[in-house]
């Protein structure tokens, strides 16, 4: 029992470096040529992770209860506290000091240490930052955009004797920056075009907000061609989220460690907005889908019938809500990733959730890569409750097949540029809400936004920044040997960056093991 509880605290403390370690790997190879250093910075650093107690704050714990994780009685073990060795000051001369020190008068700059963290612990991590203040992943960011755009900014002959892949990326990146943006009525046209070609690829399946007389509910082989369609043609999820991961419980399987995932919708907006704001903003979202069925409208050249319209909108923005709230499982619960290990062939899915014919779905989403399933083809199924629920409510009719099929064309013309319609200035703040829309399993990069002082100086531009944004979305290896190279261009230069992360490794193995 006593080596469980050995292990446990082992991994413990593991989880705990490699969180600091990621915030110091990214602060040494982004903040390393920071100036201006004072002594106060290493002062605060030592004092985050040394044994001497804390400067003493108001407290609302009451006096009985322990702060520290002691191990059982029986054990002569010290608390588990005293486990870990105090750390290593690091001296000005050492070539990490400028990286270490940076950090910490980063965090400085939003920490509150007149808070209790035990009353708000947002207060004392972020309580004495200002508006448009940087945070230290603001700061990475603006600092990979120069480096990557102060590379790709070079002539392509300077590129001849790379990989092919970082020759393809600085193609990528020049076809980017020479595109001439389209007119208004060039994007019109080519948003008329996408609907053409949808309404093509999916006869029979009805869009009455527009098309009155198409009211028959569509077959599950009709909505799945349509949600696969859509998948595979723009990469946008709605009903059924996919993607692809690691298979955490079986990383060396067949297909060389990877999953197919099968997750909950992928709702308009992000997650949190529907917990902490869609309450107060619901008319403005109501309105925001009048205007987007005012503007498919204009678009199309239809004439809409605005009493009709306005109900459509508000059981639009209902389902919405309730892809996210009821037929969705809260963050919190899904942190506990071994709920969500639901292994099930395309046989296993249509039977737990007929509404779709999920052979059908997944060969119309993977179509881009020329992938054919089968009825034995396996996926995760992250969460088979909600699915099951999701299903039979579609089935049953519960959730209006109406409102479900204006929901998915009204999402997948929204993602495409459609001519203004209606009062635009009360609900467009709401896009900065919304869900990102991205490659499947691909980080979305935030593009700066206001400047601050503690932010390093860039000089690139927006159309840059957002190329450069780009080869990391679609081109992330090549793009990361670009970086990598920048910044370490000797051997010797990789080589003391993986030794600096082995060395962090080995004191929460040692401990783990002992």
């Amino acid at each position: 029992m006593l080596k469980v509880i050995k292990i446990v605290f082992g991994i413990l403390a593991l989880a705990a470096v490699l969180a600091t370690l990621g915030m110091s790997i990214a602060s040494f190879i982004t903040i390393n040529n920071q100036q201006s250093i004072i002594q106060s910075i290493q002062d605060t650093l030592n004092a985050q992770f040394s044994s001497v107690a804390p400067p003493a704050v108001t407290s609302t714990v009451p006096a009985a209860v322990k702060t520290t994780t002691a191990l059982p009685d029986d054990d002569k073990t010290t608390p588990f506290e005293d486990t870990i060795p105090e750390a290593e000051p690091i001296t000005k001369d050492d070539p990490r000091y400028g990286a270490y020190s940076g950090m910490s008068q980063l965090l400085s700059t939003w920490m509150n240490r007149s808070v209790n963290p035990c009353d708000d612990f947002y207060a004392y991590t972020c309580g004495a930052g200002v508006q448009g203040q940087g945070m230290s992943f603001d700061v990475s960011d603006d600092a990979i955009t120069d480096t990557l755009v102060g590379v790709l900014r070079q002539p392509a002959n300077s590129f001849n004797n790379d990989p092919l892949p970082v020759r393809q990326l600085k193609w990528f990146y020049d076809s980017c920056m020479t595109k001439v943006s389209p007119t208004n009525a060039e994007k019109a046209a080519r948003s008329k075009q996408i609907f053409d070609d949808l309404r093509a690829a999916n006869p029979g399946f009805g869009f009455p907000a527009l098309y009155p007389a198409e009211t028959t509910k569509a077959t599950p082989d009709q909505l799945a061609a349509f949600l696969g369609y859509t998948i595979g043609t723009s990469g946008l999820t709605t009903l059924v989220d996919i993607g692809v991961d690691t298979d955490w419980k079986d990383p060396h399987n067949a297909k060389g460690g990877y999953a197919f995932l099968v997750d909950q919708p992928a709702t308009q907006f992000a997650p949190t907005f529907y917990t902490k704001l869609y309450q107060d903003y619901t008319q403005d979202i109501v309105n925001g889908i009048f205007n987007t069925i005012n503007s498919v409208g204009l678009l199309l050249g239809k004439d809409v019938d605005q009493v009709q319209a306005q109900k459509d909108a508000k059981d639009i923005a209902q389902l919405d809500y309730d892809l996210a709230i009821t037929y969705s499982t809260d963050e919190t619960t899904r942190r506990q990733f071994a709920r969500s290990y639901n292994p099930y062939s395309v046989d296993g899915l249509q039977k737990l959730a007929p509404f779709l014919n999920w052979k059908t779905f997944f060969n119309k989403a993977l179509t881009p890569i020329s992938k054919t399933v089968d009825g034995s083809f396996r996926s995760i199924a992250m969460e088979v409750d909600k699915l099951a629920m999701l299903s039979a409510d579609v089935a049953s009719g519960k959730i209006s097949s109406r409102t479900l099929n204006n929901y998915v064309y009204l999402r997948v013309l929204n993602s495409n540029y459609l001519p203004q319609k209606g009062d635009l200035i009360t609900t467009g703040y709401l896009k900065n809400f919304l869900r990102d829309k991205r490659p499947i399993n691909r980080k979305i990069r935030r593009e700066p936004k206001k400047r601050d002082p503690m932010e390093i100086a860039s000089d690139y531009t927006k159309q840059e920044s957002s190329c450069a944004s780009a080869t990391t979305n679609y081109l992330m290896w090549a793009n990361t040997r670009v970086y990598v190279d920048a910044n370490y261009p000797k051997e010797a230069d990789k080589k003391a960056v993986r030794e600096q992360v082995l060395g962090s490794w080995r004191p929460p193995m040692a401990i783990g093991v002992k």
